[in-house]
C-alpha cells in the first residue's frame, strides 16, 4: 500500500531505520545491469538519489518533503537566461587552462563589487595558469553583479538538453527506466514495506528515462569543454550526484583526473555519498564517479563509503572569513538556534521553551534557513515570544558572537566549530538519521539544553577535534594536490 510523508512512520509504528538499512534496496547486482548503451553508465546511477529521497522524505520529514515531483520550471526565465548565456559565452569564449571547474552557481557572494563563487574561485585563484569555470545560473537568475574570473555559463546547453529530453525519449529508454524502477520498487516493498504509489512511481520512471536520454548529450557537452580548455584536472561540485555521471566518465576517458571538492555536510546519513556493497564493487557504477574527494578535514572523509581517493584540503572560504570576523566580548551570553528550512514551527517552539529555562544574562537568537527567512522576518514580536531573530547575512559573524550553537540537522553545526565555544545537536529522529555519528553533545529538549548550557564544559570540543573537521592551511594542501596532478607551481 502507498504511504505518504504524514502517515508512514505512524502506520509502521517503528523507529526510523538507518540509511544502511535503506541501502539494502540497491544491494543487488541485477539493478546495475541495465546500462546506457552509449555511455555504459547504469540507469540506476541517474535515479537512485531521487528514489532514496522519496523514501527518506516519507520516513523522516513530517511537514515538507525533501523532493517535490511537481514541475515548476520557470520557462520564460530559463529562455531569457539561455539567451544571455549565449551572448556571454560568445563574447568570452573558453581558453586553455590547467584546471576545468564545473560549478552549480549557488556559491555566489559579493566580493569587491563582483559576484564571487565561494566554492570555486579560491581554487581558481590558487591554480598556476588559472582555471576556467563552466557554471550554472542558480535558480536560472543572472548574477546581480559582474562575475569575476574566467567563466562560461551552462544555461543554454542544459536548457537544450532539457528540451530535447522532454520530447525526445525513446520507447527503449522508457523500457529500461521501467525495468530499473520496477526492480527497485519491488525490493523496497519486500525489504522496507514501502512503495512510492502510482503517481510517484510514474514520475520516477519518467525521470529515469529523461536522465538516460540526457547521458549521451551530456557526454557531447563535456567533450566540447575538454577540447577547448584541455585541462589536467576536472574540479567538480556535486561530483557524486547522478547528474554528473556522464561528465565524470567522459573526462576520465580523455585522461583527465576528476576531483570533487566538498561543498557541504557529508555524513553517514548522506544518501549520495554512501552506497550498498554491490554499488561500491561495481566497475560500471564507479565509471560515473570522481576519482578523488577533497574533504574539509579528516573527519568528513571517514563518514562515507564511496570508493574514492579521499584527500584533506580544508575550506578556503572559511579561512578567508575567519580573518575578518571579531568575537563579541560583552553583552548577554548568546545561544544561536539554526533553522533547517523544513520544521520551522518546531524550531520556534524550541526557542520559546528555552527562553523560559535560562536565567538572566542569556539571550536566545533564531537564525532562519534561507528558505524560511522571509516568513520569519515578517513575524511580529508576539510570535517570537522573548527571543530574537538573527538578521546577519553572514553566518560566521553570528557564530563567532555566540556562546553556543544548536541545530537539528545543519551544516551550521560544523561551521560553528572553532567559532562558537559549545555545540549541541537536537536529538530527534531526523538528526539521528542524517547525523548518526558526530562529535557534538546531544540534547533531547529545551529543558535538557537549559541544564547543559549552565554546565560550563558541556558541548566544548578539543583542539584536535576541531582540526579534524576543519583542516588548516588549505592553500598549501591544494598546491601540493595540483603538483601531484601535473599542474606545476608558479
Amino acid at each position: 500500500m502507498s504511504k505518504n510523508s504524514q502517515s508512514f512512520i505512524a502506520s509502521q509504528g517503528r523507529a526510523v531505520p538507518a540509511l544502511a538499512e535503506l541501502l539494502e534496496v540497491e544491494n543487488e547486482e541485477a539493478l546495475l545491469q541495465p546500462v546506457c548503451p552509449v555511455t555504459g553508465i547504469p540507469v540506476w546511477s541517474v535515479v537512485r538519489n531521487q528514489f532514496f529521497r522519496l523514501i527518506i522524505s516519507d520516513l523522516v520529514y513530517a511537514t515538507q518533503p525533501l523532493l517535490s515531483i511537481a514541475d515548476r520550471m520557470p520557462r520564460a526565465r530559463i529562455a531569457k537566461a539561455a539567451l544571455r548565456s549565449v551572448a556571454h559565452n560568445l563574447a568570452q569564449p573558453p581558453r586553455r587552462a590547467p584546471v576545468l571547474i564545473r560549478a552549480t552557481g549557488v556559491g555566489l557572494i559579493e566580493r569587491n563589487g563582483c559576484s564571487f563563487n565561494r566554492y570555486t574561485d579560491y581554487f581558481a585563484g590558487a591554480t598556476p595558469g588559472g582555471a576556467w569555470s563552466f557554471e550554472d545560473l542558480a535558480s536560472w537568475a543572472w548574477p546581480a553583479l559582474p562575475r569575476s574570473g574566467g567563466v562560461s555559463y551552462t544555461t543554454a546547453a542544459f536548457a537544450a538538453i532539457r528540451l530535447r529530453t522532454q520530447f525526445g525519449t525513446s520507447a527503449a529508454q522508457h523500457a529500461l527506466a521501467q525495468q530499473v524502477v520496477g526492480l527497485a520498487v519491488s525490493r523496497a516493498e519486500r525489504l522496507l514495506d514501502w512503495t512510492p504509489g502510482a503517481e510517484r512511481r510514474a514520475w520516477l520512471e519518467h525521470h529515469a528515462a529523461r536522465r538516460l536520454a540526457a547521458l549521451p548529450l551530456q557526454r557531447t557537452t563535456i567533450r566540447g569543454w575538454l577540447r577547448r580548455v584541455r585541462p589536467a584536472l576536472f574540479l567538480v561540485e556535486e561530483g557524486c550526484y547522478g547528474q554528473m555521471a556522464a561528465f565524470n566518465a567522459a573526462a576520465r576517458e580523455q585522461g583527465v583526473l576528476v576531483a570533487e571538492f566538498q561543498h557541504g555536510s557529508v555524513t553517514v546519513g548522506h544518501d549520495v555519498y554512501n552506497v550498498a556493497p554491490a554499488l561500491a564493487a561495481s566497475a560500471a557504477y564507479r565509471r560515473g564517479l570522481p576519482d578523488v574527494f577533497l574533504g574539509y578535514g579528516s573527519w568528513w572523509n571517514t563518514q562515507f563509503n564511496l570508493p574514492l581517493d579521499k584527500r584533506v584540503i580544508g575550506n578556503p572560504h572559511r579561512e578567508a572569513i575567519l580573518q575578518t570576523v571579531t568575537a563579541r566580548n560583552d553583552g548577554p551570553r548568546r545561544v544561536l538556534i539554526l533553522g533547517d528550512g523544513r520544521e520551522l514551527h518546531a524550531h520556534l517552539d524550541l526557542c520559546r521553551a528555552l527562553v523560559a529555562r535560562l536565567p538572566a544574562g542569556w539571550e536566545v537568537l533564531f537564525r532562519p534557513h534561507p528558505e524560511e527567512r522571509r516568513a520569519v522576518l515578517a513575524m511580529d514580536n508576539a510570535a517570537l515570544a522573548g527571543f530574537g531573530v538573527d538578521r546577519d547575512s553572514d553566518i560566521y559573524a553570528s557564530l563567532v558572537q555566540s556562546e553556543a550553537v544548536v541545530a537539528e540537522l545543519s551544516t551550521g553545526l560544523f561551521d560553528g566549530v572553532g567559532l562558537a565555544r559549545r555545540i549541541f545537536v537536537w536529538d530527534t529522529p531526523k538528526s539521528r538519521f542524517g547525523l548518526p555519528h558526530h562529535p557534538f553533545a546531544r540534547i533531547s529538549d529545551a529543558a535538557a539544553l537549559g541544564t547543559a548550557l549552565q554546565a560550563p564544559q558541556e558541548g566544548d570540543l578539543a583542539p584536535e577535534q576541531r582540526e579534524s573537521i576543519w583542516a588548516s592551511d588549505w592553500r598549501t594542501r591544494f598546491t601540493e594536490f595540483l603538483a601531484a596532478c601535473g599542474v606545476a607551481p608558479r
